[in-house]
């Protein structure tokens, strides 16, 4: 008889053991938060932009300076909105059927 309570006693153990240890929280493997990925839209925001109707392309033609530029764009933020100064220069040609002459410079 006393060795089957010993036995009993074992059987006890092992059954609490792995009672206590399927009851243990698992903080230790908890998963890392994953962020979902954003939506992707079919168009791209470029293809958003509609174009202007009725330009008159004979009222923006000549020289044009970009001394400073306001935008979201992530680069420009980083480095603090410092872009170089640039002389655009557009020409319309004689004809419609001829490409818009445009020049640019920047000086260093």
């Amino acid at each position: 008889m006393h060795a089957g309570m010993v036995r009993a006693c074992v059987y006890l153990s092992l059954v609490l053991l792995l009672g206590f240890s399927l009851l243990e929280s698992v903080d230790g493997r908890r998963t890392r938060y994953k962020p979902k990925p954003k939506p992707t839209s079919a168009t791209k925001p470029v293809e958003e932009i509609r174009p202007a109707s009725n330009v008159k392309i004979n009222e923006i033609s000549g020289q044009w300076y970009l001394l400073s530029m306001a935008s979201r764009c992530k680069y420009l933020m980083e480095h603090g909105y410092k872009v170089e100064g640039t002389i655009i220069k557009l020409n319309v040609p004689s004809s419609q059927k001829d490409p818009i002459e445009v020049s640019t410079l920047t000086k260093l």
